[in-house]
């Protein structure tokens, strides 16, 4: 949904969005996402994650590059737009996003994790 959007705009409103997530939750971990496509990112994605990676960097708060994370094999999970995942898609996505998140010893919820145990 970025897409379009001036650079320097969509850093500014990242980085307002961060503060204002730490104003509200002062010891939330923040994680910014890169965009991703269906095939190999076209420039202006990479551009897109480009700047939000320097607003993490700016901010003190993590981000994940998740460009490339449906593209391959995973492409079969993206839905007959191209952009955005299919019903399987969302978790296949999940799970990489949950393995990534334990690789960067990042602690998570696994509320939507049915394999999980709840209460």
């Amino acid at each position: 949904n970025d897409r379009g959007v001036p650079l320097d705009a969509l850093k500014r409103a990242a980085a307002k969005t961060v503060k204002e997530i730490r104003k509200d939750y002062p010891r939330a971990d923040v994680l910014l996402l890169s965009p991703f496509s269906g095939g190999p990112p076209p420039a202006d994605v990479v551009a897109i994650g480009d700047a939000l990676h320097q607003v993490a960097d700016q901010q003190h708060t993590y981000f994940m590059d998740v460009s490339q994370m449906m593209t391959g094999a995973n492409e079969q999970y993206i839905g007959s737009d191209g952009l955005h995942p299919n019903g399987a898609g969302h978790r296949v996505l999940y799970d990489l996003i949950m393995q990534q998140l334990d690789k960067m010893g990042l602690p998570h919820a696994h509320a939507y994790d049915e394999r999980k145990p709840r209460g």
